[in-house]
């Protein structure tokens, strides 16, 4: 069954990209060590599809650091992730101290939005006594299939949708992302797969449009697939199908603004309803990808070379971001923390600055930190492919 976050780790976990947990749940008549993860839903289908999971636990600097690491490669020492958390409260003593007399785990999987989306009970092999063994790395395994867990919301239009890890892994993006960008509905107009007709032919504008008096912005969701995969694709492969998507969208977004402009043609949602699109100059792009770390991890001055190579490539006439659902997330946030101002133009306004940003450093790909100083959220834009 689900798990609900208390509301200490429910905070936490909103506020944060990635995160690992340990808390101590009773459950029926006993308590039970917890480990609660959350992450992107790229790599929580990597843990659905049998990536090996070891638990990793150290001394650093008088705490205790303790850290989930994920392998890509089941035969590769060499861990592709690692998510880690210092002890903070006496929950996580008692989970840790529990793994002595009882080696099953609970792990309860949270995706982009903190939704419980996945869990399985995991065990430990052999003795584990982390006071008497420090820096230890413990495999985690499970008999049986990770379970996953439905979601459902329902947007302020009444319609809902379901969250689901099993299910149309590109469709599930683009309903993480429709959850994410709700809002702006009250300040604005929000339609998902606009449509137009060419002749005969139904075609799709693009996957999302937000529409002001005088701006349009245009999303174009790519998703990379893991499951329909013979053999789960390394790090590297993912990198290679992120920019190759990256190059499609920019010509989806180039081509759907032409047929804006062009004023050829009528558009129109999924159940039919007329999407009147103003006379304007003022476009926004953005590309949605599974993971933004592919493309600014490691080998990080190629990867700029060629991302640097896709926007001269298409000289487009309107700015465009390349973001993840995070990055989405965390610039939908900060616009809802301008006060006195319609949301949909804050956002507008926030991708704009963005935009001179990129401009003035010659970069391509950024991202939003939050910092948190006397219990005031500053959110503040750091550059990651300045050549």
């Amino acid at each position: 069954m689900p798990h609900i976050l208390s509301k200490q780790y429910y905070d936490e976990f909103r506020t944060v990209t990635q995160l690992v947990r340990f808390d101590f749940i009773q459950v029926q008549d006993k308590f039970e060590t917890t480990l609660l993860v959350k992450l992107n839903s790229l790599l929580l289908k990597y843990i659905l599809t049998g990536s090996r999971i070891t638990l990793f636990i150290e001394y650093e600097n008088g705490r205790i650091k303790y850290s989930i690491r994920l392998y890509e490669d089941n035969t590769n020492l060499e861990y592709t992730v690692e998510i880690y958390s210092y002890i903070e409260n006496e929950n996580e003593i008692r989970a840790l101290n529990n793994l002595n007399f009882d080696k099953n785990i609970s792990v309860y999987l949270f995706n982009e939005l903190s939704c419980n989306v996945a869990e399985n009970k995991l065990f430990i092999n052999g003795n584990f006594n982390y006071l008497n063994n420090l820096n230890v790395e413990i495999e985690l395994n499970n008999n049986s299939n990770w379970e996953c867990i439905p979601n459902f919301y329902v947007i302020d239009s009444g319609q809902s949708s379901e969250i689901n890890l099993s299910s149309n892994e590109g469709m599930q993006q683009e309903i993480i992302a429709q959850w994410i960008i709700d809002y702006f509905s009250d300040s604005g107009r929000v339609f998902f797969s606009p449509r137009f007709k060419k002749g005969s032919e139904e075609k799709e504008l693009t996957d999302i449009i937000l529409i002001s008096q005088e701006t349009v912005c245009l999303i174009e969701s790519k998703v990379i697939s893991i499951f329909n995969k013979g053999t789960l694709p390394n790090r590297k492969k993912l990198k290679e199908n992120a920019l190759k998507n990256i190059d499609k969208a920019f010509k989806q977004l180039k081509g759907a603004v032409r047929n804006i402009q062009e004023q050829k043609f009528d558009f129109y949602t999924i159940d039919n309803k007329v999407i009147n699109i103003p006379i304007c100059n003022n476009f926004f792009g953005i590309v949605l990808i599974s993971d933004l770390d592919l493309i600014i991890s490691d080998n990080l001055s190629n990867d700029t070379q060629k991302i640097h190579n896709i926007y001269k490539q298409f000289q487009l006439e309107f700015p465009v971001f390349i973001m993840d659902l995070f990055e989405l997330s965390k610039i939908s946030h900060a616009a809802n923390l301008i006060d006195g101002v319609n949301l949909l133009e804050s956002f507008f306004k926030l991708l704009a600055n963005r935009w001179n940003i990129m401009q003035k450093q010659d970069c391509y790909i950024l991202k939003c930190l939050h910092n948190k100083i006397d219990d005031k959220i500053t959110i503040t834009v750091r550059a990651f492919d300045k050549k």
